[in-house]
């Protein structure tokens, strides 16, 4: 997903789904966490954008079995 459509989603998408103050987590992707994206989620939509830690986006997990 690039920053264009990022922004798309954020302006035109995601703020008829919030209600009130909300969190948003998202992976570190440069589009997702750049200064306008946490701009357009602050001021537009009134959340907080916290970005995941690349630690938990770059490992991959089995699933429990048994």
């Amino acid at each position: 997903m690039d920053e264009d459509v990022w922004h798309f989603h954020l302006r035109e998408l995601l703020k008829f789904e919030l209600v009130g103050p909300a969190t948003l987590l998202v992976d570190n992707l440069s589009a997702q966490v750049s200064v306008p994206a946490r701009r357009a989620v602050d001021d537009e939509l009134c959340a907080f954008l916290v970005p995941l830690s690349s630690k938990k986006t770059s490992v991959r997990q089995l699933l429990m079995s048994g």
